[in-house]
């Protein structure tokens, strides 16, 4: 789905986001078939997305140089405080039309990873995990999910759709 840098003050955020259901992304193919995308789980020709998906969001919190590339938001304080407090709208979108859908925060907070800590001990990792109604939603349709700080105000968009691995 992307990533977005985010500086404020000598601070920078981090966001980047997934969206994972079990092995069905693992296992899908696209081809190319008379100038139309068609989308392959094994030899089965699947046309939307599986019932559930589950959309990963993670946040590196860390000390940024001026020269970082990303935009200025010189109005935040990114802390401990400010990453609890994000909110989130998804959407469904197809061509201009977006269509809201409700996103189930499972899982929200810092986590330790072992593997990241090695590579930058000082940096702040958060993860966001929402699960997104996906049931006869067309694999050519894109999710949209919006991040929200405490006023509501928008602080980062990020979309993708389905791609095979």
């Amino acid at each position: 789905m992307g990533f977005d840098l985010i500086h404020a003050g000598s601070m920078c955020l981090l966001l980047s986001a997934e969206v994972e259901s079990g092995m069905f992304f693992e296992n899908l193919t696209t081809h190319q078939k008379q100038g139309k995308q068609t989308f392959l789980v094994g030899s089965d020709e699947v046309r939307f997305y599986p019932e559930h998906v589950l959309l990963k969001l993670h946040g590196f919190l860390d000390r940024c140089g001026p020269r970082e590339k990303g935009r200025y938001r010189n109005d935040l304080r990114l802390d401990s405080d400010f990453m609890t407090s994000l909110g989130f709208k998804t959407y469904w979108k197809h061509g201009f039309d977006m269509r809201t859908v409700a996103a189930k925060i499972e899982k929200q907070g810092r986590i330790v990873d072992p593997d990241f800590a090695r590579l930058s001990p000082s940096t702040d990792v958060w993860e966001y995990e929402l699960s997104i109604t996906s049931e006869d939603v067309p694999l050519m349709d894109s999710l949209v999910l919006l991040i929200l700080d405490a006023k509501g105000t928008e602080l980062s968009r990020l979309s993708g759709r389905a791609s095979a691995r």
